[in-house]
């Protein structure tokens, strides 16, 4: 630190001798010794301090690099819940749609047969069947659709050539025979 040996050391004790005396010699060292004390208390505690100080930045900084991560993570999630509404809002309008295109097609089907190709009486059944169905799910907060439970679309049906007296629910009798 101030690289003095021992010999230097020695010169110094040789004068403080003379100067001081051999009598106030071991007062005087007691109070050098006192300061010295109190000067590395001071530089321990400065350094304590200093060191808190180095701390505190880096656990402000740890602090404030995690709240920034938060705030990401936050602004993502919020993000991807707005996307996923969006998609949700397009979906439930193409959902709609369908059953809007699926309804009018049934209806300009029940109108067109009545030239006699298919039997009224079972187009107007099926007619009120699938309205009776979507009514009942939206009463209950499902999702209506014209999706039978096989997940065929119900517009499938009048495909088959119907006879007259013919079952107007074909699917559920089929559904009801395979099931038992």
């Amino acid at each position: 630190m101030l690289d003095i040996g021992w010999s230097e050391l020695f010169v110094v004790g040789i004068i403080a001798l003379l100067v001081v005396g051999p009598k106030e010699l071991p007062a005087l060292l007691r109070t050098i010794g006192r300061y010295i004390g109190i000067i590395k208390r001071q530089a321990e505690e400065f350094r304590n301090h200093f060191d808190e100080a180095i701390k505190d930045s880096e656990f402000e900084q740890v602090k404030k690099d995690f709240e920034d991560l938060k705030s990401d993570a936050q602004a993502t999630v919020r993000e991807a819940t707005r996307d996923i509404d969006d998609e949700m809002r397009e979906l439930d309008d193409v959902r709609r749609g369908v059953n809007r295109d699926l309804s009018d097609a049934l209806e300009d089907g029940s109108k067109s047969t009545k030239d006699g190709d298919v039997d009224d009486d079972w187009m107007d059944e099926y007619n009120k069947t699938i309205l009776e169905d979507e009514q009942r799910k939206q009463a209950n907060g499902q999702v209506a659709t014209a999706a039978d439970d096989d997940g065929q679309v119900a517009a499938d049906d009048t495909e088959q050539p119907a006879t007259e007296g013919a079952d107007p629910a074909p699917r559920e009798s089929q559904k009801a025979g395979a099931g038992t």
